[in-house]
């Protein structure tokens, strides 16, 4: 009879967050309809604590359900694992297709000495297990156990050639074993000031600004309020100063809430990448990284499994002379990102020649100049200009008219909107570049600062020239390529230049026969 296992009632804490966070796709709906109804509830009421106390307390029994539906069995060969209450989940996930085998130490785990130990198949999350509150001696043992089967599984190759055949399985494994799991090199490291630099090149201070813009009135009033029980009249203070004063006080204010939120993206960026390593695996030739504050996460990605590698740099990195690279692995489904934690993985406030040292390290001969980007076809803004700019200005004007508007103010309004879209299509159109070199093929976008993606032929699954009947009769194309991790597209370019791409992608694929995994 099987052995199965239950977790230790630690688990219990993972399932809680994990019900936490599978609310916070709601979260919002969930604010709307709090705000809302914020003046029918009393917010006092035993009625309103006691429908917080029930709400914690369901999602605790939840937890509780998941950790006693949950039970898992290490096999031989495979790792099984059954759960769930009303609808049964039964994953096999058989040794020889694990690709990565992650620690995670989140903060509630890290006092106990706990840790979460994760395991996947080829990026796919419905072959995911996640096995929590195991001691470190337990996963790391599960994770050698694991390891071994892999290098034997290797070794039976090589047993079969003839100078290894006098070699016992088990000595020969071991040997496999510690050459491909001990042999390791540090790539890169990031210091505090390279992650406090993250944290303020990646402020999304401005998107939480402009979405608390709908309740800018209720907060103004609310503030008022409060400083009027205070003994200050702001609001007849205001009225009774000047624009100068006014717009002082305005741009004061826009500033310490940038700082404010500018703050707590420096500490978002310091609990996710502090202590950051990035190590590759010579003989399993696999990267790891690891980093976390409070939750330790290591994450493992094998090089062939690295479709294609971005820079990306917004206009504070451009600012800061800096960028972020990503590693972009295999997905299940294109278009679509990868688990979690077994998904890419991001080296943050980098400069461009570490950039070019681990570009070329994950692709052998990457030797790219961004100086040889060779620009798009000026069709591609000139088409903006008819299908975009032209189309709503026109809608600006017909509804400034219909409304009765000044005539001044119904040409004016509509004309900075043209210019305005004109400037924005006319920069990204300058962002924009190509280039191919022998084995890869570098694509550039961008509107403030930039992005490249880079990515060996070899790794393309398909290509689509994509021609309309205008483009056609000009003799320009664009071009799709469709990788395991996505699809990546090129702007407007000459007819020539997109077949000579296809062609020696094509033929570049059939010439290597090399396997895109």
């Amino acid at each position: 009879m099987d052995n199965w296992q239950r977790l230790s009632k630690f688990s219990i804490v993972f399932f809680v967050f994990k019900q936490l966070k599978g609310l916070l796709n709601i979260a919002p709906a969930f604010l709307f309809a709090g705000y809302s109804l914020r003046n029918n509830i009393d917010f006092n009421s035993p009625y309103f604590l006691l429908a917080v106390f029930g709400f914690v307390l369901l999602i605790f029994l939840l937890a509780c359900v998941s950790y006693l539906n949950f039970y898992y069995i290490q096999k031989q060969d495979r790792f099984l694992v059954r759960q769930g209450f009303i609808f049964k989940k039964k994953t096999e996930l058989p040794f020889a297709r694990i690709q990565n085998i992650n620690l995670t130490r989140p903060f509630y785990y890290r006092f106990f000495d706990l840790t979460i130990l994760k395991m996947d198949s080829a990026g796919s999350a419905k072959n995911e297990i996640n096995l929590a509150a195991l001691t470190i001696e337990q996963a790391e043992s599960i994770k050698q156990d694991i390891q071994q089967f892999i290098a034997k599984e290797n070794t039976k190759e090589i047993i079969e050639a003839s100078q290894y055949k006098t070699l016992d399985l088990e000595q020969l494994s071991e040997q496999v074993y510690q050459e491909q799991f001990s042999t390791v090199k540090v790539l890169n490291t990031r210091s505090l000031t390279d992650i406090i630099i993250n944290g303020i090149t990646n402020n999304r201070a401005w998107i939480i600004l402009a979405a608390g813009a709908p309740f800018a009135q209720n907060i103004v009033e609310k503030t008022f309020t409060y400083l009027s029980g205070l003994g200050f009249d702001a609001q007849t203070y205001l009225e009774q100063s000047s624009i100068i004063i006014m717009t002082i006080i305005a741009i004061t204010l826009f500033i310490f809430l940038s700082f404010i939120f500018s703050l707590l993206s420096v500490l978002g960026s310091i609990f996710s990448f502090y202590q950051f390593k990035l190590t590759y695996n010579e003989k399993n030739k696999s990267y790891s990284r690891t980093s976390g504050l409070f939750t330790k996460y290591e994450i493992h990605l094998k090089q062939s499994r690295v479709q294609s590698i971005w820079w990306k740099q917004n206009w504070l990195d451009v600012l800061f002379n800096r960028l972020n690279m990503k590693f972009e692995p295999f997905s299940e489904k294109q278009n679509q990102q990868a688990s979690e934690f077994f998904g890419k993985i991001m080296v943050p406030s980098i400069h461009k020649n570490q950039f070019k040292k681990m570009a070329s390290h994950c692709f052998d001969g990457l030797d790219f100049d961004i100086e040889k980007i060779k620009p798009v076809n000026i069709y591609s803004y000139i088409r903006t200009i008819y299908w975009l700019s032209l189309p709503v200005s026109l809608i600006v004007f017909t509804l400034l008219f219909l409304q009765q508007s000044f005539l001044i103010f119904a040409l004016v309004v509509p004309s900075i909107v043209f210019i305005i879209l004109n400037t924005v299509c006319f920069q990204m159109y300058k962002r924009s570049g190509y280039l191919q070199l022998d084995d890869y093929i570098v694509i550039r976008k961008g509107f403030i600062g930039f992005s490249y993606a880079i990515f060996p032929k070899y790794k393309i699954q398909q290509v689509k020239k994509q021609q309309s009947i205008w483009l056609k009769k000009r003799g320009l194309a664009s071009v799709k390529f469709v990788l395991a991790s996505g699809s990546i597209k090129t702007a407007v370019l000459s007819e020539i230049i997109v077949d000579n791409m296809i062609n020696s992608s094509l033929y570049q694929l059939q010439k290597r026969n090399q396997s895109w995994m």
